[in-house]
């Protein structure tokens, strides 16, 4: 979910077709998280269980380019990224990075369409005290 939700951030939503002279007076588009500005900063991210992952996919770079357009990173250079940076990989590690490039892409393209809502909100403190509070209700109800 959290590389979801940064591929979202991340992606530049298609503007509607604009004429040819509205386009020149265009500024250039945005990724989401840039139009955010100031409030970027405050964002929350979804809870991550390995997060050393997410950092390696990001320094390796979540996605790379063919002819085709953007394709997942391949084995060729996760293995080059590990001989050069000198970190070893476990197998299911350097699966987890292919897998993750290509969660990254797949929401990159459904986020490109500007009505594609994001793939993680978070939960308001309120709303997380109240499930609390309806789980203990619950079991107690449960137990007595």
């Amino acid at each position: 979910m959290h590389v979801r939700y940064i591929a979202w951030l991340q992606t530049v939503p298609e503007s509607p077709k604009l004429k040819k002279a509205e386009r020149g007076a265009m500024l250039q588009p945005q990724s989401r998280i840039e139009a955010m500005g100031e409030r970027a900063d405050e964002l929350e991210y979804p809870p991550c269980d390995a997060p050393h992952v997410i950092r390696y996919l990001f320094d390796v770079g979540p996605i790379t380019f063919s002819g085709m357009g953007a394709v997942p990173l391949s084995h060729t250079e996760i293995d080059a990224w590990q001989r050069n940076t000198g970190i070893e990989l476990s197998a299911w590690e350097a699966g987890m990075l292919r897998d993750l490039s290509k969660v990254y892409i797949g929401m990159s393209e459904d986020a490109k369409h500007p009505s594609c809502p994001p793939p993680w909100t978070p939960v308001p403190v309120e709303e997380r005290v109240r499930q609390v509070d309806v789980a203990k209700r619950v079991k107690d109800a449960l137990r007595g």
